[in-house]
C-alpha cells in the first residue's frame, strides 16, 4: 500500500529526535523507567500514540494516574491520544526510534508477544524493548535494554549511528 509520509498536524510542533511508543498507556509501561529517561535527557521528545486506558484493578494498585500525570510535567513528553489505526503509519513514519518500554517486573508483561513490534518493524524502525522474552529470538532487529542506563545507551547510540539498511530490510521480511 502507498500510504502517504505527511507528518500528523499534532507532530509538527514536537522537537526531533521523537522516540514513539503507539499503544494503550496503562499499567503495563514502566513509567519509572520512562519517566528516568526523558529527566536525563530533555532533548529527546518522548511521544506516545494511544489511549490512556486507567479501568483496571492493575491501574488502581500500581496507581498509573499518578505516573502518567507525573510525565505529564514534563516538557519533552507528549501525549497525542488515540489515533484512527490507518493513520498509525503516519505518526511512525516520523518517530526517530520506537520503544516498548513494559515493565517486565511483571509477568504478564515479560511473557507477552508485543504485536506492535511488527507494526515498528513494518515502517523499518529501530526498536528498544525491556527484556520480553518473546522478542529476544528479534535481536539485533529489536535492541533489548534491561534498566534507564541501558536504554539511554542503545538510544543514544542508534540516534548518532542511525539504522542499517540490512536491518531494515530484515526488519520488513519478518514483519
Amino acid at each position: 500500500t502507498n500510504i502517504k509520509k505527511t507528518m500528523p498536524k499534532d507532530l509538527l510542533a514536537i522537537p526531533k529526535p521523537r522516540l514513539g511508543y503507539v499503544g494503550c498507556i496503562c499499567h503495563r509501561l514502566d513509567f519509572n523507567l520512562i519517566f528516568r529517561l526523558a529527566q536525563k535527557n530533555p532533548h529527546w521528545s518522548i511521544v506516545f500514540v494511544g489511549p490512556i486506558s486507567l479501568d483496571s484493578s492493575e491501574d488502581k494498585m500500581t496507581n498509573s494516574i499518578k505516573y502518567i500525570n507525573q510525565l505529564k510535567t514534563l516538557a519533552n513528553v507528549f501525549f497525542l491520544g488515540q489515533k484512527i489505526k490507518s493513520r498509525v503509519p503516519n505518526y511512525l513514519d516520523h518517530f526517530d526510534l520506537c520503544l516498548i518500554p513494559y515493565n517486565i517486573r511483571e509477568d504478564f508483561n515479560k511473557y507477552c508477544y508485543p504485536m506492535k513490534i511488527f507494526e515498528y518493524f513494518c515502517r523499518s524502525k529501530p526498536v528498544v524493548s525491556t527484556p520480553i522474552k518473546s522478542l529476544l529470538p528479534l535481536q539485533p532487529y529489536v535492541q533489548i535494554a534491561k534498566d534507564a542506563k541501558e536504554f539511554n545507551e542503545k538510544i543514544t547510540n542508534i540516534l548518532k549511528n542511525g539504522w542499517s539498511k540490512e536491518y531494515r530490510t530484515k526488519q520488513k521480511e519478518l514483519a
